[in-house]
Formats: C-alpha cells, structure tokens, sequence
C-alpha cells in the first residue's frame, strides 16, 4: 500500500470507530438523533452524488422522491398492517419507479430544463400529499413505520441506518471507480467524447437516476421512522436545496467531498444556536463562497495538496514500432484487409485496395437553415489506408466526419460499413460496429488519470454494466484488471506510462493529441476519424505523428484525416478528397490532387 493509500484508509478506520463509537460518547440522545439524521440525508445524497456530482444532471428535486419513500413506507405500515422491514424495500422501488417515469421523457432536456421538471416534480408530490388525504392523512399528517425489537430504540435505529449507509456507500464507491464511473464523468465534461467511446449516455443517465430514486425512497422510509409522525411540512423546497448545495459545496466526481458537505450543512443549524433560523442564508453565503473561490468544492483543497507534490513530468518521445506491435497484439480488426506492408510514408501506395470492408460516404447532403455545408458528397476509406480530406475552412470536412459518426443526421445520402448501412444508427451503435474519432480540441478527460483515460477507450468491450459494477465481483475484478494492463502497454508505447496517474488535465497539449489517439487505439477500430491531429504541434511532433499514423495504417486500421497541413496529408495519405462549398471538387492519389487547378485555386493557393 502507498503512502496516500495507507493515510486515506487510516483516517477512513478512525471514521469508522467513531462512527461505531458515536452512541456512546455523544452528550446526549439528541445528538444521536441528529447523526441518525445526518445519516440518512448521506444515504440519498451518495446516490443523487452519482447523478449531480458524476453525471453532472442538475436535480434539485430530489426532496419529490425522498417524499415518496416516506409516505410509501408510512402508508403500507400504517394502512395495509405490512412488515417495516418489507415496506422499506417497496419505498426503495417506489422511489425508482418514480424516478424512472420522470427520467424518461425529462433526461432529453437540457440541464436547466431537466432541474426545473425535478422542482416541478418536487411540487407536485408535495400537493398530492396534501389532496390525497384520506389515505396520507394531508396536512394532518400519518405515522411513521416503527421497527421491532433493538431497531425500534434510539441506539439500535442507529445502527440500522448506519449500516445501510456504509453499504449504499460501498455501492456508490465501486461504482465511482470501476467503468461506469468514469463513463458518468465522459458524460458530464464531454458527451460528444463520451458517444465516441460508445457510451449510452441517454441509458446511462436513467439508469443512474433510476438507482438514485432508489436510494432516496429508502433514505425517506428511514426519515418517516425517525420522525413517527410525518407530515408535508417536512418535505420542502428547503430540503431539496439542502441535499444540492451538498453535494456542490462538497465537490464533483468524488464521494468524500460531498459527504463532508452533507455533514457540514447539517451540523451548522445545530451549532449556531439563535442563528438557526437563517441557515438557509447560511447555505445560499456557502454556496455563493463556493462558486467564487472553490467551484470544484471542498475535496479540491484537498486534491490541489495533492497536485502540489506532484513532479512535473513530460512525455518520452513515443516507441512507434511498438505502438504498431501493440495495435497487432490487442487483435487486428481487419485481419488479411490491410494495404501491401511495403507502403510507407515516402512512396505511398499510387491506389487503395479494393475490399468489401471499406466505409463508404455517399451522397451526403447536411443544411443549417440556409447554409448546405455538405452537398452530394461521397468518398470512400479502405482498411489500412489513409484518406486525406482537404478543403479550406468552413468546406464541410468536420461536418462530414459529424455525419459520418452519427453526430448529425443527414438530409440524404448514406453511410456504409462493410456493405452495411450505418445511415439511422446512432453514435453508439457505429461505435460498437468499428468506428472511432478523434477531435480538433482534443476531448481528454481532465479530472480523470491518463491510464482512466485509456481505461474509457477499452470499456466497450472489456467493461461490465452499472449494476454488476457495485458489487465487487471477480469478473468485475478481472476486467478492471485487464484494462489496466493494457492500457498500460498502450500507454508504454505511447511514452506516457510513468504519467499514467497523473490527472490529465496536467497535460500539454501534443501530450492531449497521443493520449486522445491511444484512447481511439483502445477501442480496436475498424476506422478512425481523426480531425486536425497535426494542429498545435511542433514539426518534429508532427513527424512522429505521420510514423503512428503509419503504423496503424500497417496493423489494417482505416484513417479519415481531416488537416489544414497540405504538406502532411499529401505525405501520409494513400487517397485524397478536396472539397470546396460543401462539394467534392477533386479526387484521387495525392499528386494528382496537388495538381488538379481548382483544388490550387480553391485551397493551396497556387
């Protein structure tokens, strides 16, 4: 164990105890209804972490199925005569349910759409309560379903909500660090990179939200027992405020941070006694602080500790032969469809060879309004070739590889793979099939490592589902295993290996343009597109580039290039496409578009 692994689970142990320890050395029976309390606020706010903290959805009306918990549980105990411990299961399916039916029509919103249909949401729950009387007892209010036995006594309560928030804890904590973990943060600070490494980001977000009504039915069933009596007065705007700043003021994409501000908010109204009345503009002065001076939250002190005692290491130059035997090594997408081994960079092949696995573009029509920034254009890319695409800016070429990756839809025209049509598939769907992409901007993730970076690209194939991911399987194991290994190969080849636990927002940017090419290669393409890979490097940077682009061309991997250096994609491609307004104005080997007068007049200029 390292040094930061041993502090962490050393002050984890010392939580522990005195979590265990609390009943005992608490002053009083009141305080040990206010960590009963506490604990069953993180109970809700580990899963709606998942949901504001990973996935960046804002949901500020988490209170609604907190609510639906409660009343859930207190309704069955109280009306139907059922088992607390069974009503306590139903609250929890009742709260995802609930989460399901709102989530499906409401997560294709935008952010601030999505959070005002969760207040909405809130609201009407809160309402129903009150109209629904004869069976929630309206503003009257319903007693709370009370446990047997040692779980029915201050101490023993205790302990029951304790061990089902270090479980739930568990869950979220194996989540958070396997695949979908770091699928949820490729959501929230990338979904265009997050489609491109075939994640469902639409699925993912309800299923996610989907667990976090789960655990928020639970976490209000708990509330109705602490309480005995609830009525709707317990379930405002104010609380479902309370759970958001928590997990804002505690900070994104971890699980310590936010449960720190769950405690910090809870305990403020406890201890500033007279004051107690203006914890709402306690919070509203902790929000603002935070935004101005901590956006990424309390942990972020902690991390930036962290990022202090971090060497400054750069990149070694990329072991290029070895990137193209790691290509090979991870299995040869096209096996026995790669160009003649003899092609290299100074005599590319004069034509592509023919083969049923090419990706054909054809006909593509895309207009925005009045602008057609496609019009009839068709190309083709085999296995193990390069094909440039040239054009000056605003020509189409972005546009092309968007439409050819299912970013956008096209007006007419379509896209084949291996004689199939690709044409009303979605991003994800092209991705299994065997395309990748990279970007102009290089889309790295920045608060995840290099190697979790690389990990995204392998997790298609290698990585397991959310739910299989909470419990700490063997096949989970071995997978996460197995995509650490060889993005550790990958990486290796790349020169990064010794940066592979660095946050890759400490990169450079040519060290952002390999990182985003080894997350490509993970993903064992058929065909990559790679936009402007040259742009923001140096010469002898974009040599080494035209070497790798070279050796996945060899190891049978198909590349669309888009680039503004004429130069280099003369130098590197097997074939090229000039366009111009949208429009295919010249087509073929390199040299005999070079020559072709209208690609000079409308592009190079001569």
């Amino acid at each position: 164990m390292n040094k930061g692994g041993g502090r962490k689970f050393f002050w984890g142990l010392i939580a522990v105890i005195a979590a265990l320890a609390l009943p005992w050395w608490a002053p009083n029976t009141y305080w040990l209804h206010v960590a009963t309390l506490l604990t069953i606020y993180w109970v809700i706010n580990s899963g709606l972490n998942l949901v504001v903290g990973f996935t960046g959805v804002l949901s500020v009306g988490h209170v609604g199925l907190f609510a639906t918990g409660a009343y859930t549980a207190a309704v069955l105990v109280e009306k139907a005569g059922m088992s607390p411990w069974l009503a306590l299961i139903f609250a929890g399916l009742a709260g995802g349910a609930v989460a399901v039916f709102l989530s499906l029509p409401s997560l294709r919103l935008q952010l601030f759409y999505f959070a005002m249909a969760t207040l909405a949401f809130s609201t009407v729950v809160n309402r129903l309560t009150y109209g629904l009387s004869w069976l929630t007892g309206g503003g009257i209010g319903i007693p709370g379903p009370s446990f047997p036995g040692f779980f029915g006594t201050d101490i023993g309560f205790y302990f029951l909500v304790l061990i089902l928030a270090g479980f739930f804890s568990y869950l979220c904590w194996n989540i958070s660090r396997h695949h979908p973990g770091r699928a949820l943060i490729a959501i929230r600070d990338s979904q265009e990179a997050a489609e491109a490494l075939g994640i469902s980001v639409f699925h993912l977000k309800v299923i996610v939200f989907t667990f976090s009504g789960i655990l928020g039915g639970i976490a209000g069933a708990l509330y109705a027992s602490l309480q005995t009596y609830i009525t709707p007065e317990a379930f405002t705007f104010y609380l479902s405020f309370y759970f958001f700043v928590a997990i804002l003021l505690g900070g994104r994409g971890n699980n310590i941070g936010p449960f720190l501000g769950t405690v910090i908010l809870g305990i403020l109204p406890e201890v500033s006694g007279p004051l107690a009345k203006l914890s709402q503009f306690f919070y509203g002065v902790l929000l603002l602080f935070v935004i101005l001076f901590l956006p990424r939250g309390i942990s972020s002190v902690f991390e930036s500790w962290r990022e202090k005692r971090e060497v400054d290491i750069r990149m070694s130059p990329p072991k290029v032969q070895a990137i193209g035997e790691q290509i090979r090594a991870q299995g040869e997408p096209n096996r026995g469809n790669a160009a003649n081994p003899g092609m290299n960079l100074e005599t590319p092949a004069s034509s592509a060879p023919q083969s049923a696995g090419a990706l054909k573009a054809v006909n593509l029509v895309k207009a925005f309004g009045n602008l057609v920034a496609v019009d009839q254009a068709s190309l083709e890319v085999h296995p193990g070739t390069i094909h440039g695409l040239i054009g000056p800016n605003g020509s189409g070429k972005t546009t092309i590889l968007n439409l050819v990756l299912g970013y956008y839809r096209a007006d007419s025209g379509g896209i084949h793979l291996n004689g199939q049509d690709l044409t009303g598939w979605p991003t994800r769907n092209r991705v299994i099939a065997g395309l990748s992409r990279t970007f102009q901007t290089p889309k790295v993730l920045g608060e995840l490592t290099v190697i979790e970076n690389v990990m995204l690209g392998f997790g298609q194939r290698e990585g397991r589902g959310f739910f299989p991911s909470s419990l700490p399987l063997p096949s989970i194991r071995h997978a996460e295993k197995r995509m650490r290994q060889e993005s550790l190969k990958l990486l290796e080849a790349f020169g990064m290996a010794h940066m592979a636990y660095h946050r890759a927002d400490t990169l450079q940017h040519s060290e952002e343009r390999f990182l985003e090419i080894a997350r490509a290669l993970a993903q064992r393409p058929k065909f990559i597109l790679m936009d402007e890979p040259a742009g923001g490097l140096s010469a002898s940077e974009i040599e080494i580039l035209g070497r790798i682009l070279d050796q996945i061309r060899r190891a049978g991997i198909g590349i669309l290039l888009v680039e503004h250096h004429a130069d280099f994609v003369f130098q590197v491609s097997n074939l090229v496409t000039a366009l111009d307004f949208g429009k295919v104005i010249a087509q073929g080997r390199p040299a005999e578009v070079q020559s072709d007068e209208k690609v000079k007049s409308a592009y190079l200029g001569t």
